[in-house]
């Protein structure tokens, strides 16, 4: 007799970290509670189907078998087709656009008669401190300031070339919003915990189900039915 699958250890298999998920009214954050959420609450209508089940007198050992397997064909089918699932790896997605778009905001450009002489001055220092341009940069890569008067000069100013700016523009992104970068690897990681969470608890719809699914046609089968014959690879006419 396949064993009961309690709270305890749904919480512990299906997305345990969720615990430590941010409860920001964020929309990509209550997405996700919400699909775990509903991942654990198939899992335990899984094992409430088959404890009805078990309690049947009237079934037989076999009938108990297919009926079990019944339930586990469903229960794999719905898990595969949750709305809530695909609604927060779309939320998500969002998230990390916006995140991106956050990131790839561009180092203020100097416009005004003051802004531009200061940045002359920057590069005059920069040039009379010896070194390579782009270690200065590097260096100095969290001032928007000091950056703006190098990656907007000509090259022949900024002794930058394009390649050179957009590594130091792809640092400052990062170097600049650190927030963002943390925020988007969160949403990152948790959408993947997500995701490990589906094969969770597949596992342990198969294993209290005495049910397998079938790698190539995802077709679900009691464990004791013959799997499905491979089909016929056809012969390319001559």
């Amino acid at each position: 007799m396949p064993k009961k699958i309690t709270n305890i250890e749904i919480a512990a298999t299906i997305a345990p970290m969720q615990s430590r998920w941010p409860t920001d009214p964020v929309v990509h954050w209550e997405r996700l509670h919400q699909a775990v959420q509903s991942i654990r609450d198939l899992v335990a209508t899984v094992d409430a189907s088959c404890l009805g089940i078990e309690a049947d007198t009237d079934l037989s050992p076999e009938g108990l078998y297919r009926r079990r397997a019944e339930i586990g064909r469903k229960a794999i089918a719905e898990l595969e087709a949750l709305s809530s699932v695909r609604g927060a790896e779309s939320a998500v997605q969002k998230a990390v656009e916006t995140f991106d778009s956050g990131l790839s905001a561009d180092i203020p450009k100097p416009t005004t008669v003051a802004e531009v002489a200061l940045a002359q001055e920057i590069r005059q220092f920069m040039r009379s401190a010896g070194g390579s341009p782009f270690d200065f940069a590097m260096r100095n890569v969290t001032n928007p300031v000091v950056l703006g008067a190098i990656v907007h000069a000509p090259q022949f100013l900024s002794g930058l070339d394009d390649a050179a700016v957009t590594a130091i523009r792809a640092r400052a992104s990062t170097a600049l919003h650190p927030d963002l970068v943390k925020q988007k690897a969160d949403a990152e990681k948790a959408l993947e915990e997500l995701q490990k969470a589906v094969g969770a608890a597949k596992r342990l719809v198969f294993a209290r189900t005495e049910t397998v699914q079938e790698a190539q046609s995802g077709v679900v089968r009691g464990i004791r039915d013959k799997a499905p014959a491979p089909a016929p690879i056809a012969e390319a006419a001559e």
